[in-house]
């Protein structure tokens, strides 16, 4: 039995626990990271009986780890700084009509640094941010595992947070001899 398409299958029902705590549009991710945290508990100590009791999900233990990690989001939301995927949600598209010269210059850095990594990465990342889908349409549409995607997704979020959150910042606060 896999745990991790039991656990799918009650998906909907995580989603409106997370969204009870009061998570909003971050409610998708939370729940992704859960199955992920579950996933490698699971492999590190063996404890398929601790999720799957009776051929049931134990959903008190499902709650408590939903719980802890919206928990751990809302402490870490102080102090995440604000980055272009966030704030912008287009901002992959290039074919984009830029308002100023300083926009102009902003999305091709974005596009140079997309440029540069591997056909993969960029492939994914670019798709989902057109798209507009979850991780788990994702998933379900490519076949490529939802572990894979939500590493690619957050190690590009993380370059792009690392080499372009501060020109972001300067686009955003009319700092534009910055740019």
């Amino acid at each position: 039995m896999n745990v991790l398409e039991e656990l799918g299958k009650h998906h909907n029902e995580w989603l409106r626990m997370v969204k009870s705590f009061g998570a909003k549009s971050e409610a998708e991710d939370i729940v992704q990271d859960v199955y992920l945290r579950i996933h490698k508990y699971i492999e590190k100590h063996q404890a398929h009986d601790k999720i799957i009791k009776d051929g049931k999900v134990n959903k008190p233990f499902v709650f408590i780890s939903l719980r802890n990690t919206y928990i751990m989001y809302c402490k870490d939301e102080k102090k995440r700084v604000q980055c272009v995927w966030t704030t912008c949600p287009n901002f992959a598209k290039t074919k984009r009509d830029y308002n100023t010269k300083s926009e102009n210059k902003f999305f091709n850095r974005l596009n140079q640094e997309t440029d540069s990594w591997h056909w993969y990465d960029k492939m994914l990342f670019t798709y989902y941010m057109e798209s507009g889908r979850s991780y788990r349409d994702l998933a379900e549409e490519s076949n490529i595992s939802l572990t894979s995607i939500w590493n690619t997704m957050k190690n590009c979020k993380e370059r792009i947070k690392d080499n372009l959150s501060e020109d972001w910042e300067d686009l955003n606060n009319g700092d534009f001899e910055r740019l």
